[in-house]
């Protein structure tokens, strides 16, 4: 059997995740199972062991040892359709987890996820407020776990507690099936915690991008978009010409697309 592992932590980042996948991968490829690994790709890390695809991955702002994933990469995806995989596994609900869904459902196989762990416990990572982080991580863990096929937990206290949560999801759905109206009120605070949190990986890679850009490409560029200056303001402030001013504003963009499709394409 082919199975596909998707983790956010791998070798050479050391933690409870990682040491997990690793035990995982040794005991299922004693058993003979073709077992891939999908995992962030990380500065310095050794050469790769066989069977272990890179994702295209930034620092993490707040905690520069740990990798964050970028979880589209057309290039990736073709070699997983190539792969022929029979079960896909998927170790977080974030970042690689939605990408492990993603591709199991268009491939048409299952989709088994591993509840590590209490992921709001991890909110004071985030640089947002942290009842809204966890709130959100709550939600959108235990709706991950919803929808997968299988789902494993690595203790009872763990399982009850996502079994509880499930319970409470489900009933909070029926209500939402017999009063859509007022439903549809309270609906929306779980949505815009989501869309923060999606904003704030999106700003995260954007500034990154921006940080590459040589010096006379990246002032007109911050000073145009971020604090809104017209093309003239911007050349009284810069001393440049108006047509100078236009075409380094132009030019920033192209560069900052090609920084961003080199995280895209793997």
């Amino acid at each position: 059997m082919r199975i596909a592992l998707f983790t956010n932590n791998y070798l050479p980042f050391c933690g409870g995740v990682t040491i997990s996948v690793e035990t995982l991968r040794r005991g299922l490829a004693a058993r003979s199972h073709d077992v891939w690994i999908f995992a962030p790709r990380l500065p310095g890390a050794p050469p790769d062991i066989p069977h272990l695809i890179r994702y295209p991955s930034i620092p993490a702002a707040t905690y520069p040892e740990f990798a964050l994933a970028f979880p589209y990469a057309r290039g990736i995806a073709t070699r997983v359709r190539a792969l022929d995989v029979d079960v896909f596994h998927a170790h977080h609900p974030f970042l690689l987890g939605p990408a492990a869904r993603r591709l199991a459902r268009r491939a048409r196989r299952p989709l088994v996820f591993t509840y590590h762990t209490r992921y709001e416990k991890y909110a004071h990572y985030v640089p947002l407020r942290r009842t809204l982080v966890e709130a959100a991580a709550i939600r959108l863990s235990t709706r991950f776990a919803a929808r997968a096929d299988a789902v494993i937990a690595p203790s009872a206290p763990i399982r009850d507690e996502l079994l509880a949560r499930l319970r409470r999801r489900r009933r909070d759905d029926e209500y939402s099936a017999a009063d859509p109206a007022g439903w549809a009120d309270l609906a929306g605070h779980p949505a815009s915690a989501e869309e923060e949190l999606v904003q704030l990986e999106l700003r995260g890679l954007l500034a990154r991008a921006i940080e590459t850009l040589p010096e006379p490409y990246r002032l007109p560029l911050v000073l145009h978009h971020l604090e809104g200056l017209s093309n003239e303001a911007i050349a009284a402030r810069l001393g440049l010409g108006l047509a100078a001013v236009k075409s380094r504003v132009y030019r920033s963009r192209i560069l900052v697309r090609q920084c961003l499709a080199a995280y895209v394409a793997a």
